[in-house]
This record gives structure tokens, C-alpha cells and sequence, in this order.
């Protein structure tokens, strides 16, 4: 599968690359969604903002054969990718670097893109000028990232998100720890049919602790990130993908964003790595009404079969995450798996 055989992720646990990146979960979803979107389509790839991210696009360049248009206004900072990009591990990867301030790209002819990545300017109208442009340029099932969505430091980028949204101009197909991955709405029922059925995503939501709104009661749907590896593997996995498993894991480093993180996106943070038991079963009795049910939900199966119109009640009434995780022990509560 696509994440396990990732040369990239391979030379960064490795430190043969080192550089800012996004959290370990944020960057296996940043390169399984992009190989999914060039693989489900026919555009190229593109960036606004020369990162950490850039290595991984140029990795996925190479492998889908697509070019990839990398942009910034700043000739030190596309210096630095080419001085520390070392050509000899993506050899066949197509990039045409741009010094270009992002302001100015409609002002230009470009192909359609099937992955973008937006990680330029924090301010409010460039970010959605960034956003727009790419929609505008969109190919069919086409798929855009935009980085810091949710973290705290820059708070306009949720604000363009939602401003998008509002207009029905985007659908949110994933939230990640600081990142969140849109679409047009035309294409939006084709991404979430998609991962529904895709293998691999299977196993990612298993292993990231991807979670779908829907278990929430939320509409649209979407998937999102809980902040933390799944270290508790369930038992009915093959020997294949308990060896999947320990690939990506393996990758792993200290160099990606660790989570939680206090500037970060309060997306599950408080979930705890180690942590298998929920807060609500502590609060249970004294906010249920005669009509829940009378059983205290210990477990996320508990949660998971408690009917959506409580927990509807219990996010928008009482402000509360069923999921958000307890910090006891062990003996005091069972285990999930």
C-alpha cells in the first residue's frame, strides 16, 4: 500500500531530510490524499508556500509522472529547496518553480490541478484569493490542503474556511491535527464514497484515530483526526496489515509537530495516546434525562450506540465531546479493545 512503501517518509524517519513538517498523522494523510487525487485524476500538482510539504509533493510528482508547479515570492526560499532537495532521490520528478507573489496567479494561464497545497500568507484575503484561484483551477474530483487550519496562531484561516463554506463554494472532506482537505461541492459526494470504500483508508483510520462526523450527528459529513497514533491495534486485523501497521509506525520521528500542541488546533486534544476509557460515563447520571438510556457509556462502543439525537444534545445543550478521553487508570474502567 501506498503510505508503507513512501520513500519520503522512509528518509525522514532515517534523518537524511530534516526539515518543518506537519504532525506524522497529518503528513501520511497529506501524502495517501495526494496519491489518491493524481491517481483518481488526470491534473497536475501545485503549492503556494515552499515547506516541509514540498518534499512530499516532489515525491509525489515522480511517482504520478505529473508536473508540479511550486510558488513563492521568495527567491531564498525556493533557493533552499533546490540546495536541499537532493535530486538523486526523486530523479523523474517534474518541477517548475515560479517566484511569484500568489496575488498575481490569476493573472497567468495554468493547467488544472487534481492536488494543491495551500501553505502561503496567514491574511484573511490572500488565503481566500489562494483558495479561489485554485478552486478556479480545479480538475474534475480534484482535491485542495490548506495548512493551519485550526491552529490557534492563525485563526483567519478558519475564518476563510468557514467564509468558503458558507457560500457553498467548498465541502470539508478531512480536518487533520493543522490541516483540512476541501473540495468543490460537485465533487463532493465522489471523495466521500471514495474513502468510504478504500482499503487503505481503513487501515489509516484504525492506526490515526480518523473519526467520521457523523458520529457526532454532523452533516455533512466529513473525517477527522483525533491527534494521536492508535497504539491499541484490534484483534481481527490480518498478519498483512498488523505488518502495515509496524511499517508506518516505524517511519515514524521526533522531527514532525508533536500533539497536542498549545498553539495547535484544539481538535482532540485531550486525547491521550495511552488513554482507552471516556469522560462522559464520570458525568453521565447527573445530565441524562428519563428518557436515555439508563446504561452508563464507558467504552466508544458505548458512545458509538447511543442514538445521535443524545448526542446532539449532549454537544450543543451541555457543550460536551462524548469522546473526549478520561485520564484513569486502567482498573477503573474497561478497555475498548
Amino acid at each position: 500500500m501506498i503510505v508503507a512503501q513512501s520513500k519520503f517518509l522512509k528518509l525522514s524517519a532515517q534523518e537524511e531530510i530534516r526539515c518543518c513538517m506537519k504532525s506524522y498523522c497529518d503528513t501520511i494523510l497529506f501524502y495517501y490524499l495526494g496519491h489518491l487525487a493524481l491517481s483518481l485524476g488526470n491534473g497536475e500538482l501545485s503549492e503556494i508556500g515552499v515547506g516541509g510539504s514540498t518534499f512530499t509533493l516532489t515525491e509525489l510528482s515522480e511517482l504520478s509522472n505529473r508536473t508540479f508547479f511550486v510558488f513563492d515570492k521568495k527567491s531564498d526560499r525556493l533557493r533552499w529547496y533546490t540546495d536541499t532537495t537532493r535530486w538523486s532521490y526523486w530523479p523523474k520528478s517534474n518541477l517548475k518553480l515560479c517566484e511569484i507573489d500568489s496575488k498575481d496567479l490569476d493573472h497567468r494561464n495554468f493547467p488544472k490541478f487534481s492536488y494543491c497545497h495551500v501553505d502561503g500568507s496567514k491574511d484573511f484575503n490572500i488565503t481566500l484569493s489562494d483558495l479561489r484561484f485554485y478552486l478556479n483551477n480545479l480538475s474534475e474530483n480534484g482535491l485542495i490542503c490548506q495548512d493551519d487550519y485550526g491552529n490557534n496562531k492563525w485563526p483567519t484561516i478558519v475564518d476563510v474556511i468557514k467564509t468558503l463554506e458558507n457560500n457553498n463554494e467548498i465541502k470539508i472532506i478531512m480536518v487533520g491535527d493543522s490541516s483540512i482537505w476541501i473540495t468543490k461541492p460537485e465533487y463532493y459526494k465522489f471523495w466521500i464514497d471514495t474513502l468510504d470504500a478504500d482499503p487503505e483508508f481503513f487501515l489509516l483510520t484504525a492506526l490515526c484515530n480518523i473519526t467520521s462526523s457523523e458520529m457526532l450527528g454532523q452533516t455533512a459529513k466529513y473525517f477527522f483526526l483525533q491527534s494521536c497514533f492508535n497504539k491499541h491495534m484490534l484483534s481481527n486485523f490480518s498478519e498483512s496489515e498488523q505488518e502495515y501497521f509496524s511499517k508506518v509506525k516505524s517511519m515514524n520521528s521526533p522531527h514532525y509537530l508533536q500533539m497536542p500542541y498549545a498553539t495547535q488546533s484544539t481538535l482532540g486534544l485531550a486525547l491521550e495516546q495511552n488513554v482507552s476509557f471516556y469522560q462522559l460515563s464520570d458525568i453521565y447520571e447527573s445530565i441524562k434525562t428519563d428518557d436515555w438510556p439508563s446504561i452508563i457509556p464507558v467504552t466508544k462502543e458505548d458512545i458509538d450506540q447511543l442514538p445521535n439525537w443524545i448526542k446532539t444534545e449532549l454537544i450543543k445543550m451541555h457543550g460536551i465531546d462524548p469522546y473526549k478521553q478520561s485520564v484513569r487508570g486502567p482498573n477503573e474502567f474497561k478497555h475498548i479493545y
